[in-house]
Formats: C-alpha cells, sequence, structure tokens
C-alpha cells in the first residue's frame, strides 16, 4: 500500500491593526474631554430652560388674577 506525505511550507505573515497602549490613551483622553464638553453644554441648555421657565411661571403669576397680583402696588 501506497501512501502520500507530500509537505509544502506556506508562506504567511501577520499583521496587527490594534492601537498602541499610548494612541488608546491618548484617544480616550481626547473622548474623555470632548464629553465632558457636551455634558457643560447640556447643563447650560438645562439651565437656561429651568430660569425661562421660572420666568415664565412668576409672569403669569403677577398677572391679573395671578397668584402674587394682591402683592403689587399701584405705580
Amino acid at each position: 500500500m501506497r501512501t502520500k506525505k507530500n509537505f509544502s511550507k506556506l508562506k504567511f505573515s501577520t499583521s496587527s491593526f490594534a492601537l498602541s497602549p499610548a494612541v488608546r490613551k491618548q484617544m480616550l483622553d481626547a473622548e474623555e474631554a470632548l464629553k465632558g464638553g457636551d455634558w457643560e453644554i447640556l447643563e447650560w441648555k438645562e439651565l437656561r430652560n429651568n430660569l425661562e421657565a421660572y420666568s415664565y411661571e412668576m409672569r403669569s403669576n403677577l398677572d391679573s388674577y395671578g397668584t402674587f397680583e394682591k402683592y403689587l402696588a399701584e405705580p
């Protein structure tokens, strides 16, 4: 019985496309800085919205038939 044993050398190379730890840390720091800026913008929007809502509420309370109308002095 005859068995064929033929081995050939395979040529292959590997490469990694992963980021180096230093570049990865740099990108994470940049992402954190951008996220902090986004949160600051959102916080300012919320504060401005709350102030606007408060001013409209006070204006409606000081208007005629409002709850604070009795505390207003005539000009």
